[in-house]
């Protein structure tokens, strides 16, 4: 379960971490002022000067960072995007949330679908939904959570929109909407937080979803929303399921039937908050249980690098497209991450079984 650790107001005193620059180059500030306008920024005259010298610190850190990349050093690059006028600790409480130590997970299912044993004997090398697999594009695109602990119904929803589409369904956006303002069972709690296997057996209850389009998401400015019963129910499940935890050969399984439900640890800001693209192998978490785990996303897929031969996760963000690769990470995956995975990414996940028209 994912809970929001706090609603972010920028304050004008100074943030506690970030050793901010006593100076400015005339370039950095003509990159802000650009910076700004790109992202509809406003502030007033003396937090300005604040986020200008916030936003010249990530600059360096991007552009350090990115030429140690260039010598072979990182497998990863940083950019600037709508985070880097926030402190470290500013966007961890804006976009992140925590699981809490007490939480109820069990499978309800006793045995994985009969797709997922077939493929765990004869494991496709990669699979990309979201470029279509046979045929099928099961991925509706990045969307955006904004400042609301929602990234769980995020994650909910596109384990669903996957298995609905993989069944010969039409590729069709479902609400989160729905989720953050009406699943109060089992302890989720809109932008508070919440918890996907949770939600998933809410929605397996009886509680069909609508689509995005009948019920579109309000919650961005971090409010849950009243709950609306007016629209038209569009799809249902007929369960949850939750992987086994720290098994890899599970999860790509799982990968190589549908998209699937995911958990990180995306607390690491030299990572997550500044990613723009490649496959990210530096250490990334300590995380080993699913209480450290911060942030809900979606796999969609598995590949390697063509050029090291690195095989990683393909993983949908709920952070729109302006961040990372169009709203993607890549994530490391091998023996030398197990058996949490990189960014604990094996340690808790789950799909959606049998989504159908409601």
């Amino acid at each position: 379960m994912f809970k929001l650790a706090l609603a972010v107001a920028f304050a004008v005193s100074a943030p506690s971490e970030a050793r901010l620059s006593a100076t400015v180059s005339t370039e950095t500030r003509v990159a802000f002022r650009a910076f700004c306008t790109k992202y509809g920024k406003s502030y007033s005259k003396k937090e300005y000067t604040l986020r200008e010298q916030i936003f010249a610190n990530k600059l360096a850190i991007v552009n350090s960072h990115n030429a140690a990349a260039a010598k072979g050093e990182h497998t990863h690059t940083l950019g600037i995007n709508k985070f880097s006028d926030m402190t470290a600790d500013e966007w961890r409480a804006t976009v992140l949330s925590k699981k809490p130590k007490s939480n109820s997970r069990t499978q309800t299912l006793e045995t994985p679908p009969q797709a997922v044993i077939d493929a765990s004997f004869n494991l496709p090398s990669a699979i990309n939904w979201t470029a279509g697999v046979g045929g099928v594009v099961a991925d509706v695109g990045v969307k955006d959570q904004g400042q609301c602990g929602s990234c769980w119904a995020f994650a909910t929803i596109g384990t669903l929109e996957g298995s609905f589409v993989v069944g010969g369904n039409k590729l069709t956006k479902f609400s989160e909407q729905q989720i953050v303002s009406c699943d109060k069972k089992g302890g989720n709690s809109g932008c508070n937080g919440g918890d996907q296997i949770t939600a998933l057996k809410w929605i397996a209850a009886g509680n069909p979803i609508c689509t995005e389009v009948d019920y579109p998401y309000t919650s961005g400015g971090g409010k849950d929303g009243k709950c609306e019963t007016t629209c038209k129910p569009a799809v249902k499940i007929s369960s949850g399921y939750e992987l086994k935890a720290g098994n890899e050969t599970e999860l790509l399984s799982f990968l190589a039937t549908q998209p699937v439900s995911l958990s990180v640890d995306a607390s690491n800001d030299a990572i997550w908050q500044d990613y723009a693209g490649g496959v990210v192998t530096q250490k990334c978490s300590t995380c080993t249980k699913p209480d450290c785990l911060d942030h809900g996303v979606t796999g969609v897929g598995y590949g390697s690098d063509s050029t090291t031969g690195t095989d990683y996760y393909i993983v949908k963000n709920s952070w729109g497209t302006d961040w990372g690769l169009s709203g993607y990470i890549l994530l490391a995956r091998g023996d030398k991450y197990n058996p949490s995975g990189q960014c604990g990414v094996q340690i808790d996940n789950q799909i959606a079984v049998g989504a159908s028209p409601a």
